[in-house]
């Protein structure tokens, strides 16, 4: 099973609706989760989802004096996932056999600890069950820098947790702190806040699971993306329309003299051979006109990426620092 979670904080914003739309295309979650969206969910459109390949509906946690601040999404061809629990630190699913707590716990320990119980409550420590968010909890004080150390008593309450619930943390890449206050010089904190935890009966159902911290982009929290197989992008990667192209002023001409070459045949055959003609002619225009796109994106995220995991190992490296605040902005424009 692959997730894809991330507090986007906010998906109003474009860009984190792009970003989100690309994790979506790139990692081909089963679920999506996403956390403090500070919208209401009917501000998403239909027809955005359906473009994603999504089923038209949400499920939601549903504060009654707030807008929900945890959605789950999940493939149209798929059965909708069944809530077993739900509170506004938490929505606990059924789905394909497992369970699935997503959490956006509080960011007052005291308060935490009614998550803790919820949890607990649900008696899933011997069922395939992953818990994947962002805790806004520390294991032990390596796991922050900067800023003010962790409460020893929210720790205790964590780990206790944990430890009462049998689960273990499965193997895991990418950025080790996932929370960034994108702040510099002594002000910078850095923290792991977003993790995945699973029962020793979910990577029994799901063998060599893992999971992998990507860039921190358009938020100051990692998205996590959970998988058990990494399946390679077939060779021949499908045409792709991009909008951009119609607003050139080469495009339309471009197209014309391809469409108006003739080729004698059956009115199919004729179809189908312009059509693939005139792919060839836009690829190789696009590639000489705009750059490979897709190389571009993914090389300046690749790039972030490394940026962000060699400033986990020096966090306070000036020199770092505004490396990755450069790569951002320059990722953002």
């Amino acid at each position: 099973m692959k997730i894809l979670f991330w507090n986007c904080r906010g998906i109003r914003k474009k860009r984190a609706r792009e970003r989100l739309k690309k994790l979506n295309l790139e990692l081909n979650p089963d679920i999506i989760c996403i956390v403090e969206p500070k919208i209401p969910p009917s501000q998403i459109s239909l027809r955005t989802l359906r473009s994603l390949g999504l089923a038209t509906s949400i499920l939601h946690n549903n504060p009654i004096t707030s807008i929900p601040n945890i959605w789950i999404f999940w493939k149209q061809d798929d059965p909708q996932p069944i809530v077993v629990n739900s509170s506004n630190q938490h929505i606990t699913i059924s789905h394909k056999g497992a369970f699935i707590s997503f959490v956006h716990a509080s960011s007052l320990y005291v308060t935490r600890r009614s998550l803790w119980h919820d949890l607990n409550s649900l008696n899933l420590s011997q069922q395939p069950w992953a818990i994947i968010g962002d805790f806004n909890a520390y294991r032990s004080l390596d796991e922050k820098k900067g800023g003010l150390l962790p409460q020893s008593a929210a720790m205790s309450d964590f780990n206790g947790f944990i430890d009462s619930q049998e689960l273990v943390s499965p193997h895991n890449t990418g950025v080790n702190f996932t929370w960034s206050n994108k702040q510099a010089g002594s002000r910078r904190i850095l923290g792991k806040l977003d993790r995945i935890l699973v029962t020793n009966r979910w990577l029994q159902l799901f063998p060599s699971w893992s999971y992998k911290a990507l860039s921190r982009l358009c938020s100051d929290h990692s998205p996590l993306h959970g998988f058990s197989i990494s399946i390679p992008k077939p060779p021949n990667s499908p045409f792709k329309f991009h909008k951009m192209w119609a607003s050139h002023p080469e495009f339309l001409p471009l197209v014309e003299a391809s469409w108006s070459i003739y080729i004698s045949g059956n009115p199919f055959f004729v179809l189908s051979q312009k059509l693939k003609r005139l792919k060839l002619v836009l690829k190789s225009w696009n590639k000489s006109s705009f750059g490979h796109l897709d190389t571009n994106i993914k090389s300046g995220t690749d790039s972030l990426h490394m940026l962000q995991m060699q400033l986990d190992l020096d966090p306070f490296n000036e020199a770092l620092i505004n490396e990755v605040l450069n790569q951002e902005r320059h990722m953002a424009g």
